[in-house]
């Protein structure tokens, strides 16, 4: 699985790298704003790109110039808020990477607070699944469902069911860490059908072993050699 993985990741770089070099030249050759703020967010979100903070650092720096104009229109406004709320939770991630937890809190909570103020159902989602993730690791799992439940039902509400299966798998995690293997496994089971539907190879197997280790763990071995069976297979 490991070397299969790893197959998958250097084809996947390889195409990310045409995809970032047009998605820089949109933001360089870009005539307004909200062409080169969406470009940016675009390279932001491709985090093997080295200069995704920079790039993300750009985002708040046009937000903020555009939001200081008088004649802003109330679209333009919500647009430019939205992308200050982007901000935050991408610089979350960095904290979080740097193991600056409560830093990523703060950023997570302004980036909530600001989608709900304009109703960023998809910014509220990735704000609450960051809170979620900062609750699990300060050892808050009760607190942490809250915000991982939260973030299924803004990502719902935005429409982007198959994104739900982030927070959905932190939930089965924790679930499985409170020895409740009937939701764990619910929740897994739920997360594999949507990365089968949405024909994504690389997550099914990673959901695919998810379910083997539980059964494993359950000592129901002739079960969890089937869904390793099953996600070996993926590599064919």
């Amino acid at each position: 699985i490991t070397l299969f993985l790893g197959a998958v990741g250097f084809n996947f770089l390889n195409a990310q790298t045409g995809i970032t070099d047009s998605l820089l030249q949109i933001y360089k050759n870009a005539n307004n704003d909200s062409a080169r703020t969406m470009a940016l967010e675009q390279l932001v979100n491709d985090q093997s790109n080295s200069n995704w903070l920079y790039h993300n650092a750009q985002i708040l720096k046009i937000a903020q110039n555009n939001l200081r104009k008088k004649d802003l229109s109330k679209t333009k406004k919500a647009f430019y808020m939205n992308a200050i709320s982007f901000y935050y939770n991408s610089k979350a991630f960095d904290y979080i990477e740097h193991d600056d937890i409560r830093s990523a809190e703060f950023c997570h909570r302004r980036s909530l607070i600001i989608g709900q103020l304009t109703r960023s159902y998809a910014e509220m989602a990735t704000a609450a699944n960051g809170l979620g993730y900062v609750k699990q690791y300060l050892g808050q799992n009760d607190s942490a469902l809250l915000y991982y439940e939260k973030s299924v039902k803004y990502h719902r509400a935005a429409g982007n069911d198959y994104d739900a299966t982030a927070p959905l798998g932190n939930m089965a995690s924790i679930y499985g860490q409170k020895g409740d293997v009937k939701k764990s496994l619910e929740m897994n089971i739920e997360v594999l059908h949507a990365h089968e539907k949405n024909k994504d190879k690389f997550s099914t197997a990673y959901s695919l072993i998810n379910i083997g280790q539980i059964y494993q763990r359950e000592k129901d071995f002739d079960l969890a050699e089937n869904y390793f069976r099953r996600a070996l297979s993926i590599r064919k």
